[in-house]
């Protein structure tokens, strides 16, 4: 047996350490404001990662209402420098511990929690507790008059700055109260959202019609749906009655009962009976997304050990493991294709959006005088990534329509951060950034008066952003388990290791999945 086959033989026993040792618990308590005062008097070094993704290690450190002062070092591009000075609370994302007597950190809640207590709120954790929801990304809730409703999920795939993204939704349930629009966006899970630019817009859209987004978030008017003629799985099985209505009856992946497939895939073969003449088509998609991806967390977190803020470093600098992550969510993506003439060709791909809100999403289909007979679609994506509640699919094509801006007006925000620095920070696409931690939220006012004019308004919120998802921690994993090999890795190099093994990668965030239950 050579080197490398014997480490990957060691680093097999450890990953499959790692799914038995790690918890597939959902929630967990962050009360750990007095850390930040203990690691002080114990002189313990911390870790502080800003909002703006700069990177440093302080050896000693005071702090006060508002900054941490000390020396250390900064981290620039690959190099690093010598640091004295002050940060403010409100410009960190997130402070690590750093124990010196272990091979792992330990984390701090964000420490601008409560800072607008003073000192004291540091040093006395509250009673507060952050249940950990199922997935990943900010809540957006409308206005309805009344209450709010739970609308969308932004930037749920952009885990870092370097994977920054806008994402639309559409925000059925936001009507005019007195003549302005009210949105409020939550951070209800333990992570750290960032916001770049926050926009509404509005679209006239016929009266007693149905409106979807695509996936390049176009809006579209939906006429004259037509459900599917057939539906058939990868085995073959006629699924059909599944996809025929949009009833909250989801559709999953339920056949295979061990992950030993090396593709790991579901597969729907889908027809429709065309409209004789029709050049384009509309495909809905209505679905949610499951749970998957917080098995990849729970993996990330067990390799990166106490290295979690150097993990979010690297892929911020690191090409290999940012395509590691878009490669990622590629394959997590909806993947359309047509069968045409000229065999199969794909159409586009509809990406992971939500898994707390059922959503809808189009893909237009062009060209369909390459298509004979029925329309035939082969739909695919990673296993159990999407549970489809419908398929259907308008001829009458009608769109794009206008999305018209509608003005934001004012902020209001819960925490210690300056509502008027957000409000600035949210407005255009530039340098400057928000940040909501949990439990906190924001309150956001639009001016209703450009829609007036429109007969049937129907309002699209745009958020673009990232997030720091609280990596899970370790399993403690006994030290007489961690091959020296491996103990010496820093967090790119174990995830370039996993990416070269893709096969083990996958076997081990699949087999935590059915472990946890989640079939």
């Amino acid at each position: 047996m050579n080197k490398l086959q014997s480490q990957i033989k060691r680093l097999t026993v450890i990953l499959i350490t790692f799914t038995l040792i790690i918890s597939c618990s959902s929630s967990r308590e962050v009360t750990s404001y007095s850390e930040l005062a203990d690691a002080r008097f114990s002189e313990d070094p911390i870790r502080v990662l800003t909002v703006g993704s700069d990177y440093y290690t302080f050896e000693t450190f005071t702090y006060n209402d508002s900054t941490i002062s000390g020396e250390g070092t900064r981290e620039v591009g690959y190099s690093e420098e010598s640091f004295e000075g002050s940060i403010y609370f409100d410009d960190i994302a997130f402070i690590e511990r750093l124990k010196t007597n272990g091979w792992k950190g330990v984390w701090l809640v964000p420490a601008v929690f409560n800072i607008a207590g003073g000192v004291y709120s540091l040093m006395q954790p509250p009673n507060f507790n952050i249940t950990r929801p199922e997935g990943s990304c900010p809540f957006l809730y409308a206005f309805d008059g009344s209450e709010y409703h739970l609308e969308a999920e932004a930037f749920s795939t952009a885990i870092s700055k370097a994977l920054e993204t806008e994402t639309f939704h559409l925000m059925p349930n936001l009507v005019v109260d007195e003549g302005k629009l009210k949105v409020r966006i939550s951070n209800e899970r333990p992570e750290t959202h960032i916001f770049n630019s926050i926009n509404l817009f509005a679209v006239d859209a016929p009266s007693a019609s149905e409106v979807v987004l695509d996936n390049h978030n176009r809006v579209w008017r939906l006429s004259a749906s037509r459900m599917p003629s057939t539906v058939q799985d990868q085995y073959g099985n006629e699924v059909t009655r599944a996809f025929m209505e949009k009833d909250g009856k989801f559709w999953k992946s339920g056949r295979v009962k061990k992950y030993d497939r090396l593709d790991f895939r579901d597969t729907l073969l889908v027809t429709f009976k065309q409209t004789e003449g029709a050049e384009e088509a509309l495909l809905r998609v209505d679905a949610i997304n499951s749970t998957l991806i917080n098995e990849v967390y729970g993996l990330a977190g067990s390799l990166v050990g106490d290295e979690t803020l150097g993990f979010y470093q690297t892929l911020e600098q690191e090409p290999e493991l940012q395509q590691f992550f878009k490669d990622w969510i590629d394959r997590s993506s909806l993947k359309v294709e047509v069968k045409r003439k000229a065999g199969w060709k794909e159409t586009g791909r509809i990406l992971p959006e939500a898994n707390e809100v059922v959503f809808s999403r189009a893909m237009l289909i062009e060209n369909l005088d390459e298509v004979d007979g029925e329309l035939t679609l082969r739909i695919s994506s990673m296993a159990d990534v999407w549970h489809v509640d419908a398929l259907s699919i308008d001829f009458e094509v009608t769109g794009p329509l206008a999305m018209e801006p509608v003005s934001l007006i004012d902020l209001e925000a819960t925490g210690p951060a300056a509502e008027l620095e957000m409000l600035k920070a949210i407005s255009d696409q530039d340098s400057s950034y928000a940040m909501i931690l949990p439990p906190d939220h924001m309150d956001l006012t639009f001016d209703a008066n450009s829609t007036r004019a429109m007969e049937h308004p129907v309002y699209i919120m745009a958020a673009r952003g990232y997030l720091y998802e609280w990596l899970p921690e370790d399993g403690g994993i006994p030290e007489d388990m961690i091959p020296d090999w491996f103990r010496n890795m820093d967090s790119s190099d174990m995830i370039a290791f996993f990416t070269r093994q893709e096969d083990l990668m996958l076997r081990s965030v699949y087999n935590r999945w059915q472990q946890g239950n989640h079939r």
